[in-house]
């Protein structure tokens, strides 16, 4: 369906451009293709998209989806050109009438960009710094399916107690968390990390089929909900955990109180950053990767990471994850959750247990 508030982004777009249209092919699931069509995400490729300053939205439709998009164009917002004469090189031709082109550099092959420029015979210009702008404050739409991705993550993660059985592999335990999801018709938004005891100090660790053992167990998980997602992590113990290890999980939980403080509108990301990785070295540890990033059609969108050399400010209606984590010869324990900025105290979207919990 499509989101109206889109309408005035894409005049946001144009604005202070010169150009008059902009080309974006979905050959490798382009987001910005499924920003302004609002299609589901990764089921059209090799479709592609014009934007026109006066508004118009042109969809090339390739031929075997020509007939589905046909259904949802009235209500995405935009119009179909089927292939003239079989040509998607003639069709857009046939649609494209300037001399100067936007196209997003970053996600262009330079071999497509000498085609675009010898078939169209027209000059290029690099958009791409202006389509991470308009992504960067969500409209009320994305919000709202950010805050149900959330939601449904939330339940998933307060399961994981129960799905999880003594001596299963972290595969076996990604695969049952990756069930769950797809039993309620949906899709995971990146591959489920579950890394267990001395494996859990690799940030990006992927679960293969070492056994779950006694200490920590790092999940981390997300939903994709028409077309947006959530990322949430939390860090369990499995058996029965000292003292010492309970005081790092408040370590690290409380270094997430400090971030949210400083998540407000106005202030500089890379002070939320400091704020956090202080207290955290006070207690002897030290981020090693940055803090938390946007949140929205992409697991990790715009304006990018909240590190030491973010130099964006917070702006409502910006979402992010905040993940403060700590690393070592005893695992890591790393808690993540998905936030709304708003003037104030930003919104928690994600609502799983967050408390110490032992399984």
């Amino acid at each position: 369906m499509e989101d109206k508030a889109k309408k005035q982004k894409q005049k946001e777009l144009f604005r202070g451009l010169k150009i008059d249209t902009i080309y974006i092919p979905n050959f490798s699931e382009e987001p910005a293709f499924y920003y302004f069509t609002d299609l589901a995400y990764g089921k059209f490729a090799y479709n592609s998209l014009l934007l026109h300053r006066d508004g118009k939205r042109l969809v090339v439709s390739n031929s075997l989806q020509h007939s589905l998009l046909i259904k949802k164009a009235k209500k995405n917002g935009f119009s179909i050109a089927r292939k003239h004469n079989g040509s998607y090189w003639k069709t857009l031709q046939k649609n494209i009438h300037c001399k100067k082109l936007g196209v997003d550099y970053s996600a262009l092959s330079l071999e497509l960009a000498k085609k675009i420029k010898k078939t169209l015979h027209v000059k290029l210009f690099d958009i791409s710094k202006y389509l991470e702008k308009i992504r960067e404050v969500k409209t009320e739409v994305e919000i709202r399916r950010i805050r149900v991705a959330a939601k449904i993550v939330s339940s998933i993660v307060d399961d994981i107690p129960n799905i999880f059985r003594q001596g299963m592999t972290e595969k076996e335990l990604a695969d049952a968390i990756e069930s769950e999801i797809k039993m309620l018709g949906l899709e995971p938004a990146y591959n489920t990390i579950v890394a267990s005891s001395k494996n859990a100090s690799v940030p990006h660790y992927v679960p293969n089929k070492h056994k779950i053992r006694k200490g920590f167990l790092l999940v981390d998980v997300g939903v994709r909900y028409k077309n947006y997602c959530s990322d949430v992590s939390r860090t369990f113990y499995v058996g029965r955990a000292t003292k010492k290890e309970r005081a790092l999980y408040e370590i690290v939980f409380n270094a997430k109180n400090i971030a949210e403080e400083n998540m407000r509108a106005g202030v500089k990301a890379s002070k939320l950053f400091d704020s956090a990785n202080e207290f955290l070295k006070k207690h002897g540890f030290e981020m090693c990767h940055a803090i938390g990033h946007g949140l929205g059609l992409e697991t990790h969108d715009f304006p990018g990471r909240i590190s030491a050399e973010s130099n964006f400010v917070f702006s409502p209606n910006m979402c992010f994850t905040i993940e403060p984590a700590v690393y070592g010869a005893f695992g890591g324990i790393r808690i993540e959750d998905d936030y709304l900025v708003t003037n104030g105290k930003p919104k928690k979207l994600s609502k799983a247990n967050d408390e110490f919990t032992e399984i």
